[in-house]
Order: C-alpha cells, then structure tokens, then sequence
C-alpha cells in the first residue's frame, strides 16, 4: 500500500511539474496544425532541447529543400536572438516525388537543439515559420512566435525530477497517516514481523515482485489513458481533483 501511494503522488506531480516547465505556442488551421514547445534543458551542452510539431491533415503535404525550382518551400528560422550561441534544426528524412521535389505527409516532428551562451540569462528570440502547403492547390502563410525564456527555466528543468521525487515522498508520507490508511499499516507491520523467519533472499524477491508488479500495473493504466487520448477524449488523473465553480 505505500509503494502504491508513492508511485499515484509521484504520477500526479510528474503531470503538473511538466505542464509547468514546458512552454508551447499552438496554431490550427484548415490544412494543418503547428506546435512548439520548449520542454527539456541540457545542462552538460547548455542546450535548449525543442520540438516543432507540423500535423498535416487529410491529404496535404509540404515541399522541404527542393531541386524543383516551381515548388514552394517551407522553412524554419530563428531571429532576432539574444543568449543564443547556436542553433540546429534537424528536419527528418523526407518523401521524393516523380519531378525530384521533397515532401512531408502526416506528422513532422522537427527537433531544434539551441545552444545558450549564458544559462543564468534571459533568453529571446523570434521563431520564423514559412509553411508551404499543397492538395489541389498550394498556399504559403507565415507566421513568427515570440519567446522569452526566463532564466530560471533552466534550473526549473534540471531539478524537476528532484523535487518531485521529494514532494513525492512527503505526499506518500501524509496520506499513510491518514485515518483511513492507518488499519492497513498494522498489517504491513504483521507481515513485516513474519518475515523473520524467512531467508533475505526471499524477502529481496517478494519485495522485487511487490514493486515490478505496481509498476506494471501503473504501465497499463499510463497506456489505457494514452490510448484515450490519441482517440480524442478528455482523460486524466487530474479530473478527479477538479471542481466545477
């Protein structure tokens, strides 16, 4: 029972610490969707780790790097940088079509590694984004996101999972020593006594079944809710601690 309650505590923080640290900026339109998001820090490389989402929906697609000198290009620029040493764009490997132009369908995940002169400050910069889209015919639209990343992101990112592994602990703590939870304590400490008499060895396995079981169990329920998800409905464990005003 108290390895189940960490393991609920630190699922919940995981769900809200995350949300805090990660900045996104979401366009939808007809054709397509983008989504950027800043969400990790290295700090051994004193890079910003950064993902640009393009959903392509229905049948439309986007010509990237053409040798076709008559298709539209898409592209990704930084401007306007402030702290920023460098920045790498990694486009992933893309279709070919009958006339040597390069194209994207579906999902584009575009990871962006921005190297950070001084992590201690501000960061800015303007993401420049030309998206061509093509079906039956093609359109171009851009658009350009304004960031400013405060300094204490960083270190935000790099002890998330410190603290959340600690706040995590004081929740196990306080709801085992809730009133409800309390009958359950005096059966763990029965079965705290009658082992005893067993070996370590066998008390090392049933402690190793005890926690692979739960985690296995908490992966089941991660991917029942993942599923929902990708089908469109509104899920989470957070819904249950919500009121309606």
């Amino acid at each position: 029972m108290l390895n189940i309650r960490y393991l609920v505590a630190i699922i919940l923080l995981f769900s809200s610490v995350k949300g805090y640290c990660e900045i996104q900026n979401k366009i939808d339109e007809t054709q397509y969707s983008i989504n950027y998001s800043i969400d990790n820090y290295d700090n051994e490389k004193k890079h910003l780790l950064s993902y640009l989402n393009i959903h392509l929906k229905q049948k439309s697609r986007i010509f990237v790097k053409n040798k076709a000198n008559d298709e539209p290009q898409t592209r990704v620029t930084l401007e306007n940088k402030r702290n920023i040493s460098a920045v790498e764009i990694k486009w992933p490997t893309p279709e070919k079509s009958s006339n040597d132009a390069f194209y994207y369908t579906g999902d584009i995940n575009i990871p962006i590694s921005i190297g950070l002169i001084d992590p201690s400050s501000n960061t800015e910069f303007d993401l420049n984004i030309l998206i061509a889209v093509c079906d039956k015919f093609c359109s171009q639209k851009s658009y350009i996101l304004n960031f400013n990343i405060p300094a204490a992101l960083s270190s935000n990112i790099n002890y998330t999972l410190l603290k959340m592994l600690v706040l995590a602990f004081i929740g196990g703590v306080i709801l085992n020593l809730m009133p409800c939870v309390l009958p359950v304590l005096s059966i763990k400490l029965l079965s705290v006594i009658n082992a005893r008499h067993q070996t370590r060895q066998k008390i090392r396995l049933h402690f190793l079944a005890t926690i692979f079981g739960i985690v296995i169990l908490f992966l089941i329920f991660a991917s029942i809710a993942y599923l929902l998800k990708a089908s469109g409905e509104y899920v989470g464990l957070g819904l249950n601690f919500q009121q309606l005003l």
